[in-house]
C-alpha cells in the first residue's frame, strides 16, 4: 500500500515538474545566446521570444548589443568577432524591443573558449576603417537604448590617444542633473578591460608640466557637444584652471561622479569602457524630457582633455522614432524668460536608403512661432535657396501651427539594409529652439511630430509635454454671514495662494480681512416710580429701549485647505479656518420715553410718541478672542485658473462664536 502511494506521488511530481517549468518561461520571456565557430572567427546570434506588437506602430523588431569580453562591442543582429588571444571570454547581450508592449528580454552572460584558430593576427577585429570615436577626436560616449523607467541601460566610453607617446590619466562620468528632483540612474556595475581602475572617491588631479601649451575650442557633431583642449600660446597654468573650471561646472550640474585610472594608452589606441546603470522608477514622472550624461577624458598634465556630454530622451516605450523638449517642468512665473527646446529623432528602420525625409511638428498654443531658431540637425546639409536645386539641403517651412523641415536628395541608409554596420549612420535628428508667446497662458504645453521617410506613410511620434509649476495667488472678497441670523453680514477680502495649475488634490492657502458691524434693540417696560412728581398716578409704566452696536475688525486665515476639481468648472474644498478678532467695541445707549403707559402696553404704544430725551450710555472695549472652523466649499466657475463663486460653511469649535456662512468671489492671477 505504501509502495503504491510512493510510486503515485513520483508520477505526480514527473507529471507536473515540465508544467511548472513551462508556466515560468511563458511567463518571463528570455533570450539565449548562440555561439558558432567559423574560419573567419566566432559568429553570434540570439535566440529571442516572440515580440508583442504594439498597436498603430511600425512593425515590432530587436536591437542588439554584444560584449564580446575582451573590450570590443557591436551593433550588429549577428556579428563575427575576432579575439585578440586565446582564452575565456564572457560575452553580453543586452536586446532593445522597439514597437514591443513588453519588457526586454534578459538574457545570461556567455562563456566563450577561444582557440588559436579565433585569434586575429593584428590583435584587433574590427575593420581598420572602423573608429567609435570620430576623426580628430579622442572621447565619445553612447548607449544602447534611450533610458525607459526601471529598465537597465548600457553606457559605452570610448576614449582614443591622439598624443604621439604613451599616456595616462584618469576619465570622469558624470550623471544624475542636479535640476530634477529625482535621481534617473543608479549605478550597477563596469566592465574594464584594460586595466582602468575605479576610484572610491574622485580627486582633482595633480598636473604634470609638459613642454608645449594649450587652448580650450568647442564644436558640435552629431548628438554631442565636444569639448576639447589643442596646443596654444597659453600656459600651462591657464590650461589647469580651465579644467578645474570645467570640472567644478560639471559638479555644478550633476549629482553623481565616477572616476576611473587608466594607464599605458598606446598611440593611436582605442578602449572602451562599459557601465550598467539602471534607470529608477522616479524617472516616469519626466517622460520625454531630454537629459544628459558628461565624460571626461583627462591624460596626465591635463594638457589635452576633452568632454562629451551626450543628450538622451526618457522615453516611455522603445521608439527610435520620437520628440523631446528640454524642459517637462517651467516655473509659469518665469517661463516667458526661458525658451523651450525640442528635438526629434528620426531613424530609418527600412531595408534601402531613403532621400527624402520630412518632419512635421506641431506648434504648442502659447509658444511664439517667429521666434523659431534652428541650433543643430543631422544628416549635416546646407540650408535650401529659394530655388530648386539637385544638391542635398535642409528645407524649412513654418505655417500658423507647424513647423515642417525637410531634407532633399540625401542618403540616409535603412538599419536592415545589407552591408549597413554603423547604427548612428542611420539615425537623424533636427533640434530647435522656440520662445513663450507674451500673452501665454496655463495650458499644457503639447507637441507631437509625423515623421515621413520618402512616399510611405508618416510615422506618429509620441507627445512631448510641458507643464507650467510654482504658485499663483489669487484675489478673494465676499460676505461673510452668521448661519443662525443671516441678517448679520460681515464683509472681507484677502489673497489666495494655490498651484499654478492645480489638478487633482492640492493644497491652497488663504489670508482675509474683515469688518462687520451687527446692531440688537430691546425694548422694555417697567412700572413707573411714584416718588417722582412728574408720575400722575399708581399703576403707570414706562418705555426703556436698550440699542447695543458692535464692531468687529478680524482676521481669517486658513492654514490647511486641500482641494479637488471635480470638473472643469467645478471643485470642492476642506480644511481649517482660524478667526481671530484684532478689535471689537460695543456701544451701548439707554432711551427712557416721556410717556406713560397702563399695564404693558407700553411695549406696543400708540404712534406717533413724543421725541425722546437724549440717550444715555457709553462704548467699552470687548476681550480679543479666536476660534478654529471646520469647513468644506463648493466652487463654479475656471476652477483650475480662475475666476470663480463659492460657498463655504464654517462649522465654530468655540461655543462663543457662531456657525458662519460665507459667498464670495475668487480670482487666481
Amino acid at each position: 500500500m505504501k509502495a503504491s502511494k510512493i510510486f503515485g506521488l513520483l508520477i505526480l511530481v514527473i507529471g507536473f515538474s515540465p508544467l511548472e517549468g513551462q508556466n515560468q518561461s511563458q511567463g518571463e520571456r528570455q533570450a539565449e545566446i548562440k555561439v558558432e565557430t567559423t574560419e573567419q572567427g566566432a559568429r553570434f546570434s540570439a535566440k529571442t521570444p516572440p515580440l508583442g506588437q504594439i498597436a498603430g506602430a511600425p512593425p515590432a523588431y530587436y536591437s542588439y548589443f554584444w560584449e564580446f569580453g575582451d573590450g570590443q562591442f557591436s551593433f550588429e543582429e549577428n556579428p563575427i568577432h575576432i579575439y585578440p588571444h586565446t582564452g575565456e571570454f564572457e560575452v553580453r547581450l543586452a536586446l532593445t524591443n522597439n514597437y514591443d508592449d513588453g519588457k526586454p528580454p534578459p538574457t545570461r552572460p556567455k562563456k566563450v573558449y577561444v582557440k588559436k584558430n579565433l585569434v586575429a593576427s593584428t590583435g584587433n577585429s574590427r575593420p581598420a576603417h572602423y573608429s567609435v570615436v570620430p576623426g580628430g577626436k579622442s572621447l565619445r560616449i553612447q548607449t544602447n537604448h534611450d533610458p525607459k523607467p526601471e529598465e537597465e541601460i548600457v553606457s559605452i566610453f570610448s576614449y582614443k590617444n591622439q598624443e604621439l607617446a604613451i599616456n595616462k590619466g584618469r576619465l570622469h562620468l558624470f550623471f544624475n542633473e542636479k535640476k530634477y528632483k529625482n535621481s534617473h540612474f543608479t549605478f550597477q556595475d563596469a566592465r574594464e578591460y584594460h586595466g582602468e581602475s575605479r576610484m572610491e572617491r574622485a580627486e582633482e588631479l595633480g598636473f604634470q608640466k609638459k613642454d608645449h601649451n594649450t587652448e580650450l575650442w568647442a564644436s558640435n557633431d552629431s548628438e554631442m557637444l565636444s569639448i576639447s583642449s589643442r596646443p596654444s600660446v597659453w600656459s600651462q597654468t591657464t590650461q589647469t584652471s580651465i579644467l578645474e573650471s570645467t570640472l567644478q561646472e560639471a559638479r555644478a550640474v550633476y549629482k553623481d561622479q565616477i572616476t576611473w585610472t587608466y594607464d599605458r594608452h598606446k598611440p593611436g589606441e582605442e578602449r572602451h569602457l562599459f557601465t550598467t546603470l539602471r534607470t529608477t522608477k522616479e524617472m516616469l514622472a519626466d517622460t520625454n524630457a531630454i537629459i544628459s550624461m558628461q565624460g571626461f577624458y583627462v591624460p596626465e598634465g591635463g594638457s589635452d582633455f576633452e568632454v562629451f556630454t551626450l543628450e538622451m530622451q526618457i522615453v516611455a516605450s522603445h521608439d527610435p522614432n520620437h520628440i523631446g523638449v528640454s524642459d517637462t517642468r517651467v516655473n509659469f512665473r518665469r517661463a516667458k524668460k526661458n525658451e523651450i527646446s525640442y528635438k526629434v529623432r528620426f531613424q530609418n528602420t527600412g531595408e534601402g536608403p531613403a532621400s527624402e525625409v520630412r518632419i512635421e511638428t506641431s506648434i504648442p498654443e502659447g509658444l511664439d512661432k517667429d521666434s523659431i531658431e534652428l541650433l543643430n540637425y543631422y544628416p549635416y546639409c546646407p540650408i535650401c535657396p529659394e530655388e530648386p536645386v539637385s544638391y542635398s539641403c535642409l528645407d524649412t517651412l513654418v505655417s500658423e501651427n507647424k513647423i515642417t523641415f525637410s531634407f532633399h536628395n540625401i542618403y540616409l541608409p535603412g538599419i536592415r539594409q545589407a552591408g549597413v554596420f554603423a547604427r548612428d549612420s542611420t539615425k537623424g535628428f533636427i533640434k530647435f529652439t522656440i520662445q513663450p508667446a507674451k500673452n501665454i497662458k496655463r495650458v499644457v504645453l503639447s507637441s507631437q511630430a509625423n515623421i515621413y521617410f520618402d512616399k510611405n506613410p508618416p510615422i506618429q511620434t509620441n507627445t512631448a509635454l510641458t507643464h507650467f509649476i510654482g504658485w499663483a495667488p489669487g484675489f478673494k472678497a465676499g460676505l461673510d454671514l452668521q448661519a443662525n441670523d443671516l441678517s448679520k453680514v460681515a464683509y472681507f477680502v484677502g489673497l489666495t495662494i494655490s498651484p499654478v495649475k492645480a489638478s487633482k488634490w492640492y493644497y491652497q492657502g488663504e489670508i482675509m480681512l474683515g469688518y462687520g458691524t451687527q446692531k440688537d434693540q430691546e425694548s422694555t417696560c417697567f412700572e413707573a416710580d411714584l416718588t417722582n412728581p412728574e408720575v400722575p398716578g399708581p399703576g403707570l409704566f414706562v418705555l426703556q429701549q436698550n440699542i447695543q452696536q458692535e464692531q468687529t475688525l478680524f482676521l481669517d486665515i486658513v492654514p490647511l485647505q486641500f482641494r479637488k476639481n471635480l470638473l472643469d468648472f467645478l471643485s470642492f474644498g476642506a480644511g481649517t479656518q482660524v478667526r481671530l478678532i484684532l478689535n471689537r467695541e460695543r456701544e451701548t445707549e439707554t432711551i427712557v420715553h416721556p410717556e406713560f403707559f397702563e399695564d404693558e402696553q407700553c411695549l406696543f404704544p400708540a404712534l406717533p410718541m413724543n421725541a425722546p430725551p437724549p440717550p444715555f450710555g457709553g462704548t467699552r472695549k470687548l476681550p480679543q478672542e479666536g476660534a478654529v472652523h471646520l469647513f468644506g466649499d463648493l466652487n463654479a466657475g475656471l476652477v483650475k485658473n480662475g475666476p470663480v463663486a463659492g460657498l463655504r460653511y464654517l462649522y465654530s469649535l468655540n461655543p462663543n462664536f457662531s456657525n458662519r456662512f460665507q459667498l464670495y468671489a475668487n480670482w487666481k492671477f
